[in-house]
Order: structure tokens, then sequence, then C-alpha cells
């Protein structure tokens, strides 16, 4: 499902804004990652490689002061 051929830098470059997470959110499952991390302020879904490293293969980043609209990106 995931492409981790760009960098960091290239996904954060194309992501689209959302006005909801959850319109993010609805583009994959809780199943897609191995590994979820979620703050305040960004949630980072990885999978594991053929060599077993964690790679960010999506990312969303909340705009902030409580709001739930924010950018986000998926390979």
């Amino acid at each position: 499902m995931f492409n981790a051929t760009a960098t960091h830098a290239q996904q954060r470059a194309a992501a689209v804004h959302y006005d909801e997470s959850c319109d993010f959110m609805g583009m994959c499952t809780g199943d897609d990652f191995d590994e979820q991390v979620e703050t305040e302020l960004v949630w980072m879904g990885f999978v594991r490689n053929d060599d077993g490293m964690l790679e960010l293969v999506g990312e969303y980043i909340y705009d902030g002061a409580g709001l739930d609209s924010g950018m986000g990106w998926l390979t």
C-alpha cells in the first residue's frame, strides 16, 4: 500500500489541507500501520520495511489552537 521512496520533506511539501482530521484518517485504518504516534500537535503512522526498521508513511499536523483541521499526507 505504501511507497516510502519520497523523502519526508517531499511528502510534507505535498501535504493536503483537511478541514477535519477524520477526513484524513478515514483514508486508512489502524491495521495499515505497525506503529502510530499521536500528540496534541501531530499524528504519525509507521510501517516496518524489509529490514524491520520503522518508516514514516503518513503524517497529519494539526493547525493548532485546539482546531481539528490540519495538513496531512500518506505515501
